[in-house]
């Protein structure tokens, strides 16, 4: 009878939580009449296992074959946890081969997988010249996601100001304590608290999810001595009366 005439509201709850710390945790709950707290169902359980955030997670590409002088466009993609404070740049590796004059176009996109996952992709564009012709060899790209922190619950100096407040006034920034007037020391001695432990924008903080990065390769090869002529090229046919010898394409016409 409880389940048909209670309102809605009165059935249905929502959690919502940002877990910080990777491990198990139990979660437990019930319900009561709100009027008579005797009037209780039994206890549920739900068993939350928290894992550490994973690092991106690389799409390969298959091997890529392309000629000198064609322009060779691919793009780069990685996986990641869906978090909506988070992105994954992408970046040139810095220690593997190198394309000389490949260039990222446009801005990386984004695609929502599922709820829980999403993908972030960059295309590349590359024109590979001469000096190629018989290259073979792995194009490596990093992919690194955002860390992320929380302040300390609850702190406030001496005279009542919180994190926001070191922000607002210049104190805290990038990270960093900015001396202000005070160094970090003479704040601690102050307040007896410090914002450089307690606040993210100050360098303290509590940091729950890590910076990761994932690199990822795409084997390449260039055919040798394949050429292509471009849409925008043409093909010019020259005749040297004087060399007939050197002439390309049929004798031209004598005119009438």
């Amino acid at each position: 009878m409880y389940a048909e005439y209670a309102p809605d509201s009165h059935l249905r709850r929502v959690l919502e939580w940002t877990p910080q710390v990777a491990g198990h945790f139990i979660f437990c709950y019930a319900g009561s009449e709100p009027s008579n707290s005797a009037i209780s169902s039994s206890q549920r359980c739900i068993d939350l296992d928290v894992k550490i955030d994973p690092a991106p997670h690389f799409d390969a590409l298959p091997l890529l074959n392309t000629s000198m002088g064609k322009i060779l466009t691919f793009t780069i993609s990685y996986v990641d946890i869906n978090h909506p404070d988070e992105q994954v740049h992408i970046t040139s590796a810095t220690t593997e081969l190198k394309l000389t004059g490949s260039k990222f176009v446009g801005a990386p996109s984004q695609t929502v997988l599922n709820e829980r996952l999403i993908r972030t992709a960059q295309k590349v564009e590359w024109f590979p010249d001469a000096t190629y012709g018989g290259f073979k060899g792995d194009i490596c790209y990093t992919g690194m996601d955002e860390a992320a922190c929380s302040d300390t619950a609850g702190f406030a100096d001496s005279a009542g100001h919180m994190c926001h407040d070191y922000v607002a006034d210049g104190r805290c920034s990038n990270g960093a304590f900015v001396h202000a007037g005070e160094t970090a020391a003479a704040e601690l001695a102050k307040h007896g608290v410090h914002a450089g432990h307690a606040c993210c924008a100050c360098g303290g903080g509590v940091s729950f999810r890590h910076a990761q990065a994932t690199t990822g390769c795409v084997n390449i090869f260039v055919e040798r001595c394949q050429w292509y002529v471009q849409t925008e090229d043409t093909l010019i046919q020259v005749w040297l009366p004087s060399h007939p010898a050197v002439f390309l394409g049929p004798q031209p016409q004598s005119p009438l």
